[in-house]
């Protein structure tokens, strides 16, 4: 049986949301070390110290902050990361399980500060850059204050000096667990009705926006008070979640399809409490729907040719009249500069490798 990280009785549900957080980026950690070490060295698992020499020799900058970690993991051995990785899992699932039973007030404090944790390390890593390896004294003692108590200090300082992008691209998947958002009904899925959008079918996390990619665009967007945020072909709520757990000062608005899909959002979003959230069950390909006006419209590749040209052509409307911006995710992006009338747009601000695009109109 795996040893119980969560088990101190001073930790209130804010606590254990941000303890929820770090053992999933500290999970993240462990499974990114033991790939390096299969990549750095083939010498047999004794011989660990040559690993850790390595990552400190290495010209990789991302990889030097790694060698700052053997006070951490010696006890289990780099050979031992896989059985870590499994500890830290079942400790998060743990967690999760015990969530579910939380009462709403309870619950609603937890989410809140577990997204309140995914923001914090999001932040961390926008602000890092590969000539600082080591955070500011300052930095690391205002991050540090968000800890609880004795569980986080000794954890934290660590985990602040990682940058691993690609890991946590995915490293917070398990949110998903907590806001229950229920995929598997995806695979349930027969006689999709004929619809102009592109409806992703058994789809799962895959295609749905990673809760890294959307804090990065969160952060970029920088929104204003008041503000709207639309997402056209919101799936399984995952924006506008994450959005309103983090912004109760702006309004999130999703459009999705898929009957089960808004219903998953609506429930997941009443129990955190998210009065200003909302999500509706709208084919975006009927002629005779009006996108609303808003200050943001976000898409992850939701449509068919014909349904972008529509639906693009009335964001340029909107954008005639008043400011816009424009995420798009993976190959929007294209189809909307296939469809923009340059003149009227900036060019396009990168983002999260190249995936995530921002448009922001000349209005």
């Amino acid at each position: 049986m795996a040893p119980d990280l969560t088990s101190e009785a001073t930790l209130e549900p804010d606590e254990k949301g941000r303890l929820f957080i770090g053992l999933l980026n500290l999970r993240t950690v462990a499974e990114r070390l033991g790939e390096q070490h299969w990549l750095l060295t083939a010498q047999p698992e004794s011989h660990d110290q040559l690993f850790w020499e390595s990552l400190a020799q290495s010209r990789n900058r991302e990889l030097r902050p790694l060698a700052d970690l053997p006070a951490l993991f010696e006890p289990f051995a780099v050979s031992r990361l896989k059985p870590l990785g499994k500890i830290l899992r079942e400790n998060a699932h743990a967690i999760v399980r015990e969530s579910l039973r939380m009462p709403e007030p309870e619950y609603r404090k937890f989410v809140r500060a577990a997204a309140q944790e995914m923001w914090a390390f999001s932040e961390f890593e926008r602000e890092w850059r590969p000539e600082r390896v080591r955070i500011e004294d300052s930095r690391s003692r205002r991050l540090a204050e968000l800890g609880p108590g004795a569980v986080w200090p000794a954890v934290r300082p660590l985990l602040e000096e990682i940058v691993l992008p690609e890991g946590l691209f995915r490293a917070f998947d398990m949110m998903d667990d907590i806001l229950q958002l229920q995929y598997e009904r995806d695979l349930m899925m027969e006689n999709v009705p004929e619809t102009r959008e592109r409806i992703f079918e058994n789809s799962g996390a895959g295609v749905q926006t990673s809760y890294a990619t959307a804090m990065v665009a969160l952060q970029a967007l920088d929104m204003r008070p008041g503000e709207t945020l639309i997402d056209l072909g919101s799936g399984y709520g995952r924006v506008g979640i994450l959005g309103g757990l983090l912004r109760e000062d702006l309004q999130f608005v999703g459009y999705e399809f898929v009957r089960h899909r808004v219903e998953c959002s609506q429930n997941s979003g009443e129990r955190a409490g998210l009065g200003h959230v909302r999500f509706h069950c709208q084919d975006l390909g009927d002629p005779d729907f009006e996108i609303p006006a808003a200050a943001v419209y976000y898409l992850y590749d939701p449509f068919n040719e014909e349904t972008y040209r529509r639906v693009l052509r009335r964001i340029h409307a909107v954008a005639s009249r008043k400011p816009v911006r424009v995420v798009t995710n993976a190959d929007a992006g294209a189809w909307f500069q296939k469809f923009m009338t340059p003149e009227r747009w900036f060019p396009p601000e990168i983002h999260d490798g190249g995936t995530l695009r921002i448009f922001r109109s000349r209005a």
